[in-house]
């Protein structure tokens, strides 16, 4: 599926759609989280299917992802998310 609008509704974790030409994974809370725990490509994500992801890299030494590109329109909170983590220099 080809996005211009993202509609959380018609996604389920784990689908994928094309995104400015880029095959990007819709995640939830929970499959983020696995994802940055476990050291995986969290890169070309959509995480329209989070609405919290509080300390999701906290004390997290190796997270240093580029993170522009997340959608993140449907999170409602995200406090401490970068609490120490320390070698995070691109965003």
């Amino acid at each position: 599926m080809r996005l211009r609008t993202i509609t959380y509704d018609v996604f389920s974790p784990g689908d994928t759609a094309e995104l400015d030409d880029i095959t990007c994974s819709i995640v939830d809370e929970n499959m983020l989280r696995d994802m940055i725990f476990n050291g995986e490509d969290a890169i070309k994500v959509v995480a329209c299917l989070a609405t919290d992801i509080t300390n999701l890299c906290t004390q997290n030494n190796s997270f240093n992802l580029n993170i522009g590109g997340w959608y993140t329109s449907n999170v409602k909170c995200m406090v401490s998310m970068f609490n120490d983590a320390s070698v995070l220099t691109k965003f």
